[in-house]
This record gives structure tokens, C-alpha cells and sequence, in this order.
């Protein structure tokens, strides 16, 4: 499927991550397995640890690792146990085990806790932003009462003083 795939992503996604599943130093077996993985469409990159320019075989420098998307472990080891199964693979090669897998489960796990966290933050902001919004409509509308009834007064006390006026205009008509 995809042997140009870098081993992991600039996102940061645990399931970016390529995990390595398989290692053989038979490069027709990895073949034959590379091509089980791309018919049932499993993505998957080979990575080769050969250190001469003509093949060798010492130890775990000449072997080629397949790797996986995490999410597609499961499905890639099951593919290569039954190639092994119906011999449709010598098995030179091994399953890895190794601790990155447990590594990208720890990963997961504290990725899914820093987002529960946020997503507590965010309900909690949001609980916080509409009880601050309800204050301030609270005070806004004390606000208009309040000039509403300074309004009030304010023509309350004009309507006295234009009476308080024609009483003193009728005052100083009737000293004349």
C-alpha cells in the first residue's frame, strides 16, 4: 500500500505512529507478506536494516522490518499467521513485540486523559461565561430601571419647577 510513509506524523496522533510487526531477512518473504497486506488493503512500510551495499546476513542487520498503523496491528499479524498457516511463507522471520506498542497505548491513554481534561476546562468555562452573561444582563436591565426611574424624577422635578415658576410669575402679578 504505502511504502513511502514517514514513521510518524508532524501531528502528533498516536495512530500516526508506524509500528513495527514483522522482521524477516528473506526479502521474497517480505515481499509475498507486503503483497497479502496492500490486497486487503492494509497500510504499511518496510524499512530495511541492511548495512552493506550486497546483502549479508549478520544478526538483525540484515533484516527488513514491516510496519503498521496501530490501528492495524491486529489485522496485519492475523494476515501474516495465516501466510504462515497455508505456507504461503517460509517463516524466517518474527512477529515483534516490543515496547512502543506499549508505549502508543500510554500514549493514547494520556492523549484521551488531556482531552477529557480540556473538554472538563471548556464545560467549565462555558458554566462560568453564561453565569457571568446572566449578571451582566442582570445588571444591565437594573441599569435601565434605574435610569428609567431617574428619568422620571428628572420630569417629575421639571414639572415642578415650571410650576414652582407660574406660582411665582402669579406672585409677582398680583404684588403689581
Amino acid at each position: 500500500m504505502n511504502r513511502e510513509a514517514s514513521p510518524s506524523s508532524k501531528s502528533g496522533d498516536p495512530d500516526d505512529i508506524l509500528v513495527p510487526i514483522y522482521s524477516s531477512a528473506n526479502q521474497p518473504e517480505v515481499e509475498i507478506i507486503t503483497d497479502i497486506l496492500e490486497a486487503e488493503d492494509v497500510a504499511y512500510m518496510i524499512r530495511s536494516r541492511q548495512m552493506a551495499a550486497f546483502p549479508t546476513t549478520i544478526g538483525e542487520h540484515d533484516q527488513i522490518r514491516i510496519l503498521v498503523v496501530p490501528a492495524a496491528i491486529d489485522r496485519a499479524q492475523a494476515l501474516i499467521e495465516q501466510a504462515l498457516e497455508d505456507e504461503a511463507i517460509p517463516g524466517d522471520g518474527n512477529f515483534i513485540n516490543n515496547r512502543q506498542r506499549a508505549k502508543i497505548e500510554k500514549g493514547k491513554k494520556k492523549a484521551k486523559k488531556k482531552a477529557a481534561k480540556a473538554e472538563k476546562q471548556a464545560e467549565k468555562d462555558r458554566k462560568k461565561a453564561q453565569k457571568a452573561e446572566k449578571k451582566a444582563k442582570k445588571a444591565e436591565k437594573k441599569a435601565k430601571k434605574e435610569a428609567k426611574k431617574a428619568e422620571k424624577q428628572a420630569k417629575k422635578a421639571a414639572k415642578e419647577r415650571k410650576r414652582a415658576e407660574k406660582k411665582r410669575k402669579k406672585a409677582d402679578r398680583g404684588k403689581d
